[in-house]
């Protein structure tokens, strides 16, 4: 720890003004860089949550990263982007889905994305709660963790 009296500090502080100022300029960028990257990852996974409720299949080839691991797969459902594709149009088989999601929280930090939601069948009764956890590479969705609970 330095020991500077007033005047020192104020000769410091002119001195060295503009670098504070580089220095507080680059913080705040890369703050608001942050800020935007993890609103941007929210955004990719309510992109996500829509494409589901509007059997909008071919967003979420978009959307999920070729690398795509699932943590928390169902039964036969083969852990990958294939998989986890397959097992959603299987329960899309018509042009209706079978419920609506409906994020009720959604958190970003970094590259992952929680959410925590519900689902509603046609007559909007809650079918079953659960929360999602996401880590997003490249602007896709590379890994997903779940659990829900029927209601």
């Amino acid at each position: 720890m330095i020991d500077l009296n007033v005047t020192d500090y104020v000769s410091f502080l002119k001195k060295y003004r503009s670098n504070l100022k580089l220095v507080n300029v680059k913080l705040k960028n890369c703050l608001e860089g942050k800020i935007v990257i993890e609103n941007k990852n929210k955004n990719i996974v309510k992109d996500w949550i829509d494409a589901l409720n509007k059997n909008r299949l071919s967003v979420l080839e978009e959307i999920i990263h070729p690398g795509f691991v699932d943590h928390d797969p169902v039964t036969g459902q083969t852990p990958d982007k294939v998989g986890y594709i397959k097992l959603i149009t299987n329960a899309h088989h018509g042009s209706e889905t079978p419920y609506q999601i409906q994020i009720m929280e959604i958190l970003s930090e970094d590259d992952k994305v929680v959410i925590r939601v519900t689902a509603h069948n046609s007559d909007g009764t809650m079918i079953w709660k659960g929360i999602g956890i996401f880590r997003l590479q490249d602007e896709m969705i590379i890994e997903r963790w779940a659990c829900r609970q029927k209601v």
